[in-house]
């Protein structure tokens, strides 16, 4: 008599003649993604898979590239902040002065001063005053450090020095001594 009432929707209810199993030879499948590739096998990939796959590739190969310019670069970086050598040039009020062997002295000075801190062999860890003590200990007529001009790659490293202008000067046991104009002897 009465129709039996349930709680599915009337689209899911079967009608008449129909089950809920579709035909085999249905495109559309409930519940299913669509897809035109029909394999073989599950193995086989389908031309999406391989796109998604080149793209995972040139994405690995383009963050290995990147890695390597910056490690290259950096390897730039230290090799130009990097002082493989050092030249001393002097001056005398502003004037370059020719002081001959005496230049061997002031080299092996600042050279034995990084062969005993290699680290500020670096540019940007260098303490000039540091040096600057060193050179002076070492040749006293040295005044002031006028400026380090960096070269090349690896750079050699020129110290621009100011020396003392000798107003006086006397020899004692075979040694000569100076005295500045502000009364300072070297």
């Amino acid at each position: 008599m009465f129709k039996k009432k349930t709680n599915l929707p009337r689209r899911r209810v079967a009608t008449s003649g129909q089950t809920n199993e579709p035909a085999a030879s249905s495109v559309f499948r409930r519940n299913q993604t669509l897809n035109s590739y029909r394999g073989q096998s599950l193995d086989e990939s389908s031309a999406r898979r391989r796109t998604h796959e080149l793209n995972k590739l040139r994405r690995r190969i383009a963050a290995s590239l990147v890695v390597v310019a910056v490690l290259a670069g950096f390897t730039v970086f230290i090799l130009w902040q990097f002082t493989s050598s050092v030249v001393v040039a002097a001056r005398i009020n502003g004037k370059a002065v020719d002081f001959g062997s005496r230049a061997k002295a002031y080299e092996a000075a600042a050279n034995r001063y990084y062969a005993e801190n290699p680290f500020e062999r670096l540019r940007f860890l260098q303490r000039t005053d540091e040096l600057m003590k060193v050179l002076k200990s070492a040749a006293p007529e040295i005044s002031k450090l006028i400026s380090l001009d960096p070269s090349g790659l690896p750079s050699t490293l020129t110290l621009n020095v100011e020396l003392r202008q000798p107003v006086a000067a006397w020899s004692q046991d075979s040694k000569d001594f100076y005295v500045d104009g502000d009364g300072k002897s070297f």
